[in-house]
């Protein structure tokens, strides 16, 4: 009875809420499903959640769900999986044509993957530590943080929406070439960097950015990549770098925090 009362304190009272969990089964190590089930059986005690589970099945499953899915349904998508799959899920939701009211769907991350930036970046800053049932119960008492997502466009792709960051070189070579490592879990990523101190990798690259100290603000809309920039505020930087990390996140990863 006191551990009822203490639960009932802790959490708001907003009667019930019904959540689209997404588990990732593939995600990391391959227990994003194990830590699930730590997670229902904790929201299985508390009152008010209500769960619609998906295990997704393919590469843009919950991309092409949450593109056509009925927007009053659900008052929450959680994502029990790494960074890559509520990526998924924010790209699915932009390209709707309502896209401005599905954007405001509160985005649960529940650390299933690999690097897991968005969950860590949110227990860090809530004060908490580290862990699955630390995000499970964060969740629980239903609070809400904004979040800044980015349209990014590469060469001629179609833009797409980012939350976690734009990198290049040495960051994403360490994040893509480490995938065949996905069985050690977050530590491929210390394995891949190692190697990369052994063989270093560069790359010729073009920065274009407008200066903090530019008057004014820079255009709404970015400028295509081949528009004439003369006699604007921009800065062009070229030359072979290692490194390009701009990041929209406190931590990288678990275990990386950059901001």
């Amino acid at each position: 009875a006191w551990a009822e009362q203490v639960t009932q304190r802790c959490l708001p009272q907003q009667g019930l809420r019904r959540f689209l969990v997404f588990v990732n089964p593939a995600s990391g190590d391959g227990s994003a499903a194990q830590k699930w089930r730590s997670v229902e059986e904790l929201w299985s005690i508390l009152p008010g959640i209500q769960c619609t589970v998906v295990t997704t099945s393919h590469q843009n499953d919950a991309y092409e769900r949450v593109k056509s899915m009925d927007l009053d349904s659900c008052d929450a998508i959680i994502v029990v999986s790494g960074d890559g799959l509520v990526h998924e899920v924010w790209n699915g939701l932009s390209a709707r044509a309502d896209a401005k009211r599905a954007l405001q769907i509160p985005i649960g991350h529940v650390p299933g993957g690999s690097g897991n930036a968005l969950a860590t970046s949110v227990l860090r800053a809530c004060g908490e530590s580290y862990g699955v049932l630390d995000m499970a119960f964060l969740i629980a008492k239903g609070g809400k943080q904004p979040i800044t997502l980015k349209s990014v466009q590469v060469g001629d792709e179609a833009p797409r929406t980012s939350f976690l960051s734009l990198a290049a070189c040495t960051i994403s070579d360490i994040d893509l070439g480490s995938e065949s490592l996905r069985c050690l879990g977050g530590l491929r990523f210390t394995v891949w960097a190692i190697w990369r101190v052994i063989r270093p990798l560069k790359l010729r690259q073009r920065l274009t950015y407008w200066p903090a100290e530019a008057p004014g603000e820079p255009p709404a809309e970015a400028p295509a990549l081949s528009s004439e920039l003369a006699g604007q505020p921009w800065v062009t930087i070229e030359d072979d770098m290692s490194v390009f990390w701009a990041v929209n996140v406190a931590w990288g990863a678990y275990d990386a925090c950059v901001a």
